[in-house]
């Protein structure tokens, strides 16, 4: 079992005690997970299997969103981006797209700051083929 430290954007120290972390395992599968501490609520996996959005979802009320993502099956690469929305219609990236060329679990280091009502990840490009699958976890409440 291994310890997983992050620092929020505070930079208050956040944990994970995880099995297998590191290894392209889901974090938040039965067994695989064995605590989280300072997080109080882990959204349920949004799955994309092609460019496109996730669900939008609703962070109103708090300030401060953590970001894993999973990509399996990639070919060469995949872009991934996370954008934020101050009513759901009106849409912008949080930065440069991500270029990922290695299946694994991967965490977006320093919780963002939000300052929008709402938050969806995007499944950018995919170069090499179409076989990439990218799930995206949202955690708050740092």
């Amino acid at each position: 079992m291994a310890n997983i430290k992050a620092r929020n954007a505070d930079g208050a120290e956040v944990y994970l005690k995880a099995e297998g972390a590191g290894s392209n395992v889901d974090p938040y599968a039965p067994n695989s997970l064995t605590s989280l501490i300072g997080i109080r609520q882990v959204v349920n996996t949004y799955q994309l299997v092609d460019p496109g959005f996730t669900a939008d979802f609703p962070c109103y009320g708090h300030n401060k969103i953590g970001i894993y993502y999973k990509v399996d099956s990639i070919n060469t690469s995949v872009d991934l981006n996370v954008e934020i929305s101050p009513d759901g219609a009106n849409w912008a990236k949080i930065g440069a797209d991500i270029n990922v060329t290695t299946n694994g679990v991967y965490f977006v280091s320093n919780p963002i700051l939000v300052p929008a009502q709402f938050v969806r990840g995007q499944f950018v490009a995919e170069a090499g083929g179409a076989d990439a699958v990218v799930d995206f976890w949202f955690v708050y409440g740092f």
